[in-house]
C-alpha cells in the first residue's frame, strides 16, 4: 500500500504454480490504483521482442527501462543469445542506477543465478539489485 519509486526490487522464486505471478500482479494492481505506469511482460517475450527489433528498430528495451514499476515474469526460462544477454544486462543496469523498482519471478534461486549469470550475462548486476 506505500508503494514510491524508492522501494527495493522484489525477486521471487520457487517451483512452478506457488503464486509468484500472481503475487506479482496483485501488487501491480496496487501501484496502478495509485497512478503509476507498470509494464508487465513475460522475459520470453521481451527478448523475443527485442531480438526481432534488432535491424528493424523498436522501443521494447526503452519502454522496459522506463517503466515506473516493471514486472519481469518467469526470468530464467528463456533462451538468451549474446545479443539478448546484453540487453538484459542493459535493462537492469539502468534499472538499477535509476533506482526504479522491478518485480523479478523465476524459478531460480539467489544461490543458483551464478550459473545464469556465468552462462548467459556476465556482470549481470540482478544480485546487486535485489540487495539493496
Amino acid at each position: 500500500h506505500n508503494f514510491s519509486l524508492s522501494n527495493p526490487s522484489l525477486y521471487l522464486y520457487g517451483g512452478a504454480g506457488l503464486g509468484k505471478t500472481h503475487l506479482a500482479l496483485a501488487i501491480a494492481r496496487e501501484v496502478l490504483q495509485k497512478g503509476y505506469h507498470v509494464v508487465y511482460v513475460s522475459a520470453q517475450s521481451a527478448f523475443d521482442a527485442m531480438e526481432k527489433e534488432r535491424y528493424a528498430g523498436g522501443d521494447t528495451l526503452a519502454a522496459l527501462e522506463a517503466a515506473q514499476l516493471l514486472i519481469l515474469d518467469d526470468l530464467g526460462t528463456e533462451c538468451l543469445s549474446p545479443y539478448t544477454a546484453s540487453c538484459l544486462y542493459s535493462l537492469v543496469n539502468t534499472r538499477v542506477c535509476r533506482r526504479l523498482p522491478t518485480i523479478y519471478t523465476t524459478n531460480i534461486s539467489t544461490k543458483h543465478t551464478s550459473y545464469y549469470t556465468t552462462n548467459y550475462a556476465s556482470n549481470y548486476p540482478i544480485n546487486r539489485q535485489t540487495k539493496r
